[in-house]
């Protein structure tokens, strides 16, 4: 079967990657041939992916100053102006050598005209926050208008996200996603919370699945960073962090005292003229250092999954800007809720807890999970 794969375009995210990457090896291994399509959004009217941005800034100082919320963190939406080709180079062999993309496709109708001519027998939505109209801002392609009307292809959604447990769609694209989500022969949505939501507000039924990241062993990733020959990594601490914070900047230091050298990786760090090549990691890197961590600190959903595989020690600090119903949803299936938390104080109190990987009833959860997974896909004739 030839399959496309729809997804968030992948640029400068482990997690955004390494999901792309688990979905298609799975298809592969069994016989389909895959192409993840390269959507980009360089022609999309910037003042309207600028309004959306600034309009969730909004929300969050409303939210902080005015409710009272102080766990609210206010991100800068004008960071991504600032970027350069440079950032993100280093996973970019990565994707390159392990993804099998289409042509970069910056429109609607330039993703028409590939369908048309490719012929597809299936597509696949997802994972990723592919439901959230900030970060797909032509939210419609991500519910397959593009494919030709006439196409009898298989459309699914396997674990896609809504980033949010709120509804974030205007009411016109709420009409219309509704209208082609309809026309979905099967819905799996990566939260909980999106189960609610696609009945709500798109009148289908979904149901709960694992991020596609989960569906390879840890063996996978091992195999990853063990062929590129990548050396133990130089901390024993991981920290990957998406948005500064005082308070992450807190509990590093108090982890430092308790012995621990840190690891730090993001690739959002910007090259300035003190200096132009901060140190990022390559996607092998990221996956080694979860390996040979001893603690893992974060903000990150996607690290949350791969301490989970890594069955490694961790804390994830509660990043609600970014979403919290994913990181609620994905603790709340092993069991794992007390590892988040919003503030130094709920830190010290769980950080020498320890996470009960050794009686291998986590992983016995998730091998639960995988098989539901994996016989969703089967299921839809994949």
């Amino acid at each position: 079967m030839k399959i496309a794969i729809l997804t968030q375009p992948l640029r400068t995210n482990y997690g955004g990657i390494l999901q792309a990457y688990a979905l298609q090896t799975v298809l592969q291994r069994r016989g389909h041939e895959v192409v993840v399509i390269n959507r980009e959004y360089q022609d999309y009217p910037s003042i309207k992916l600028l309004c959306l941005r600034v309009g969730a800034i909004l929300k969050s100082l409303i939210r902080r100053y005015i409710l009272g919320k102080k766990e609210y963190i206010i991100m800068n939406p004008f960071s991504s102006l600032f970027r350069t080709k440079w950032d993100g180079y280093i996973v970019q062999p990565f994707v390159k050598k392990k993804i099998c993309q289409s042509p970069e496709l910056r429109n609607s109708e330039s993703m028409r005209r590939y369908f048309a001519e490719q012929k597809f027998d299936c597509y696949i939505v997802g994972s990723d926050q592919v439901w959230r109209p900030c970060y797909s801002p032509c939210i419609t392609d991500f519910f397959l208008k593009s494919v030709p009307d006439d196409s009898q292809a298989i459309r699914i959604a396997y674990a896609a996200s809504f980033g949010t447990d709120q509804w974030e769609m205007t009411p016109s694209e709420t009409d219309e996603c509704a209208r082609l989500a309809k026309m979905f022969d099967a819905i799996s949505v990566r939260e909980e919370s999106g189960v609610g939501l696609c009945k709500q507000y798109l009148g289908v039924d979904a149901v709960h699945l694992l991020d596609p990241t989960l569906l390879l062993d840890v063996e996978d990733y091992i195999k990853l960073f063990n062929e590129s020959g990548v050396p133990k990594s130089t901390g024993n601490l991981f920290c990957y962090v998406l948005d500064k914070n005082p308070e992450v900047d807190k509990m590093i230091d108090i982890l430092k005292e308790d012995g621990f050298t840190p690891l730090y990786a993001n690739l959002d760090v910007i090259p300035t003229l003190e200096n132009p090549r901060p140190v990022q990691l390559t996607i092998e890197e990221w996956l080694r250092g979860f390996y040979d961590a001893e603690f893992v600190l974060t903000d990150s959903f996607h690290a949350c999954v791969f301490s989970i595989l890594f069955n490694k020690p961790f804390v994830v600090y509660g990043n609600i800007d970014r979403g919290m119903s994913r990181v609620q949803s994905l603790l709340k299936m092993f069991n794992l809720n007390g590892r988040l938390v919003c503030s130094t104080d709920e830190f010290i109190a769980i950080k020498d807890r320890k996470v009960s990987f050794s009686d291998a009833m986590l992983n016995d959860i998730l091998n639960s999970l995988r098989e539901d997974s994996l016989t969703f896909t089967a299921d839809v004739g994949l």
